[in-house]
């Protein structure tokens, strides 16, 4: 039983991660670059308040999406050099080092805006991202939930809180509650839903797991992992041919790959058994 359901997380927890770091050129932006010591040193190119202007424009968004990243360093690394505490491009340039994974530099970034702003709320977010891909799952919650003291119905936070539960913490009580939430401000959240039944799976509530998938599988036929969690399901209940049925389902879908293909097999196998 036990490595059955490890069998079982390992094959539907993979298709619904976290939300990614936040993303988009304006005045506060959400994007990163390549953080060289090289060029947070260069010497001065713009005067001061054209530095600062192009920190926060249209311009340096012309940069990004021609990908000429470097230059975007370089504006930002000016702006700064005239105000450190330039908060636009403070955000702007932690968001392109973490697109590099210079992670610890961007982090050192955004807690320079938070001592300035506590209620950034992109940057509280992003943070928790980067905390979360450095496997500091409290540091990331704890980023979260500030979010949530400030914006309560934010709905990738909330999503992110599930997510970290259910996951990694196994919380799955708590991480059934915050996809909740997210189903009840967005009815369509696909992840919410798909992770809301996982939660309530590995919670033992598998009435309630059971009848989500089956709504999934109303909205996604050919979505193959829920009919595999379904066969997962009934069998727990008992019900051996409804079971079989959805595995048959299951295995009438094409595997994406020849590695799909080989883990069908292994899972069918263990069903069955």
């Amino acid at each position: 039983m036990q490595e059955k359901k490890k069998n079982f997380e390992k094959k539907t927890t993979n298709l619904n991660k976290i939300k990614p770091i936040k993303s988009t050129f304006t005045s506060s932006t959400k994007k990163l670059v390549v953080s060289s010591e090289n060029v947070i040193e260069s010497k001065p190119i713009f005067p001061p308040e054209e530095a600062r202007k192009m920190a926060t424009t249209f311009y340096l968004e012309s940069f990004f999406y021609r990908g000429q990243k470097e230059k975007m360093i370089s504006l930002l690394s000016e702006a700064l050099r005239y105000d450190p505490d330039f908060i636009p491009a403070l955000y702007n340039l932690a968001v392109l080092l973490s697109e590099k994974c210079v992670f610890s530099k961007a982090i050192e970034l955004y807690q320079r805006i938070l001592d300035k702003e506590p209620e950034h709320q992109d940057s509280l977010y992003n943070l928790g991202n980067l905390y979360y891909h450095k496997f500091k799952f409290e540091d990331a919650l704890n980023q979260y939930h500030k979010i949530l003291a400030i914006n309560p119905d934010s709905i990738d936070t909330l999503y992110n809180v599930g997510f970290i539960n259910l996951r990694y913490l196994k919380n799955y009580q708590v991480a059934a509650t915050f996809f909740e939430k997210v189903i009840s401000l967005a009815s369509n959240h696909f992840s919410a839903r798909y992770n809301l039944a996982l939660s309530l799976f590995f919670n033992k509530e598998y009435v309630q797991a059971l009848n989500i998938f089956e709504d999934i599988i109303r909205d996604f036929p050919t979505f193959a992992p829920v009919y595999y969690n379904l066969a997962t399901i009934y069998r727990e209940l008992g019900s051996k041919d409804r079971a079989e049925i959805m595995l048959e389902k299951y295995l009438s879908l094409p595997a994406k790959s020849p590695r799909e293909y080989k883990y069908i097999e292994e899972a069918s196998k263990k069903l069955r058994s």
